[in-house]
Formats: C-alpha cells, structure tokens, sequence
C-alpha cells in the first residue's frame, strides 16, 4: 500500500471465490485471482456478515481458502452481524414483488435470487457499499428499486472482469472504475 492508498472495507462475492481457481485458465478465474491478490498485496480489507461468510465456505476454491487465511492472518478480515437484516430485505422486496406483479413465475425467481444475495447489501452497508461480484443479475434487478430502497444509494458493484488499468489504479486508490453498476 503506497503512502497514499487509503485501505478500502470491501465486500466479495461467492462467485467470486469460486471463479478464482488455482488451475483455471480462463478469463474469468484470472480476472478474480488478480483482484484478490490486488486486495491482499495493497492491503485493503474484506467484509462479511456470518451469512456470506457461510456462503462462501461451498463456493471457496483452493487458491481462495488460501488467499483468506493469508487475509485473517493480517486481520483484514471483518465479520460483522447485520441489524435489521429481515427488515432491509423487506424494503428491498416489496417493491420488487409490486414491480413484477403481473409475472408470477418471474416475481418469483427474481425475490428468491433478491433472497439469496441480500447478505451482500448487508455487508457493503457494514463496508464501503463497494462490492466485487461477476454475477450481475441480482444488481441488474436492485438498481430499478434505489428509489424505493434508501439504503441502497451510493452501492457500486465493480465486476473483476473489467479494464484491468482501471481496476488497478481504483485498487490503488483511484475512481471506481467506468464499468461499475453504480446506485445513485
């Protein structure tokens, strides 16, 4: 971390975890293990509330578990309870359910999707609402209720696939990158 770079409380998806492969090849599994180990090398912290944490125990791949212990053992690692956490996904739900009213099926698949990542809100409400995820569905659908969900303003979901210049200057302290889902 340079004498400038102010240490970030980030939050990191499962699917990243998972993607982060030690013998992947692809893209994707370079991609997630290059911004891990950015966030270890300039020294930025990770948070959770216990429900991610658990998420990630299924979905870690080698070359993650590792990365996390190298995490805890510089104690950059913070689990924390979210209070309210029933009542977030209430506020973030109901306008959700109202907006898909008339698709069943639909309103259906995107609340249990909703369900399944609200304990990443949790934790960028407990971090810097900064949140590093290659899954953008979940946001896609959050984004179209900002209005309704106060708590939401100010989220950005930065996906690791991007412009690798970007990343790493906002790694080091930079802008968030352009590719960013931002909630304003």
């Amino acid at each position: 971390m340079t004498a400038q770079t102010r240490s970030m409380v980030l939050v990191v998806d499962s699917c990243v975890a998972q993607s982060a492969g030690h013998n992947e090849t692809s893209t994707r599994a370079i991609s997630c293990r290059d911004i891990l180990q950015g966030i270890l090398a300039i020294s930025h912290q990770i948070a959770f509330v216990p429900r991610l944490l658990e998420e990630w125990r299924p979905h870690r791949s080698g070359f993650t578990a590792k990365w996390l212990i190298q995490m805890y053992g510089r104690k950059k690692v913070i689990v924390k309870e979210f209070e309210n956490a029933e009542l977030l996904a209430a506020r973030i739900e109901q306008p959700l359910a109202e907006k898909h009213a008339g698709d069943e099926p639909q309103q259906t698949a995107i609340l249990a999707l909703v369900r399944k990542d609200t304990c990443l809100v949790e934790a960028a409400l407990i971090a810097e609402k900064m949140v590093i995820s290659v899954d953008q569905r979940v946001w896609n659908h959050l984004v179209g209720v900002v209005d309704d969900v106060p708590e939401l303003k100010g989220l950005s979901i930065i996906s690791p696939e991007g412009d690798r210049i970007e990343l790493n200057e906002w790694l080091n302290g930079g802008p968030i990158p352009g590719e960013a889902i931002r909630f304003f």
